[in-house]
Parts: structure tokens; sequence; C-alpha cells
């Protein structure tokens, strides 16, 4: 395993204080990044959803906006990310009656300079809290997981 320093962090000057890393002489390019999680709903709640198109529709639809608009402001909500002008995301979401989960899945992209793996992250993340928020009354045991980067490309960080 490799031993990770703290000047090997960018947003660290090895000291109390942090920094944002500068990013003024690099290049723009086109990046990409998209993420994925779940959140486990239970039979009761995923049934619900399942039979009734209109309340899903209402939840998924709240849930894509927030997405969305939090993948759009992530620059604004973690204090060392630089702010992304993105040219496209998209939230989409699968039903998986295996393990009574909805699956999202949100995925952006700019032209600039740093990735926007955190977008994804941030949008995928949101997108689960307000399935959560939305369906907390009729289940109170639901668990968001399995929150990760699926792909990262485009110039370098």
């Amino acid at each position: 395993m490799k031993e990770i320093r703290m000047e090997d962090l960018s947003q660290s000057d090895g000291m109390i204080a942090v920094n944002m890393a500068d990013l003024h002489e690099k290049e723009d390019a086109y990046h990409c990044a998209s993420a994925e999680g779940k959140i486990y709903v239970g039979d009761e709640v995923f049934f619900a959803l399942e039979t009734h198109p209109a309340k899903m529709g209402e939840v998924l639809g709240a849930a894509q906006v927030a997405g969305i608009m939090a993948a759009k402001n992530t620059g604004g909500l973690l204090p060392m990310c630089h702010t992304s002008l993105l040219t496209n995301c998209k939230l989409t979401f699968r039903m998986s009656e295996k393990d009574y989960a909805v699956l999202a899945n949100c995925s952006v992209s700019c032209v600039g300079k740093k990735s926007v793996k955190m977008e994804a992250l941030t949008g995928v993340s949101v997108a689960l809290l307000t399935i959560f928020d939305m369906c907390k009354s009729a289940a109170h045991l639901m668990r968001i997981g399995e929150v990760h980067l699926v792909e990262d490309k485009g110039g370098q960080d």
C-alpha cells in the first residue's frame, strides 16, 4: 500500500491551513465523469413506487432535479472544490427488484481546467438523499450505499 504524505494532497500545504489548488497554469480540456449509488428502500416502498407510476414520477423527478442542482452547485458546497460550468448533467434511475433498491447514475461534463468527478458524486448523493427524504414517512430503515465514481476522463488532474 502506498503511503500518502500530507504534501501529496493538493488541498493541504502540510500545515494546519488548507488552500484551494491553483489551476491557473492548466489548459482548458474536455472532462466527463459519472458516479452511481443506490438506496435500499425495502419491499413496501419499492412496490408502492413501482405500482403507482405518478408517485414514482414525483419522487424520481424531484430527485433528478435536486441531483442536477447539486452537481451544478458543488463548488458552493465543498470548500476546496473549484466551481465548474457544466455543459451537461444527466441523472438516471433504475429499479432493482432483486434487492428492493433504486440505482442512480449521474453523468456530467464540462470544458475547463479541472475534473468533474466531485460534481458527479455530489449529484448522485443528493439525488439519493432526496429519495430518502421523500419516502422517509413510509420507511425509516432505508439505506444509502455504494456511492462511487464509475468514470473520470479528460485533462490531467
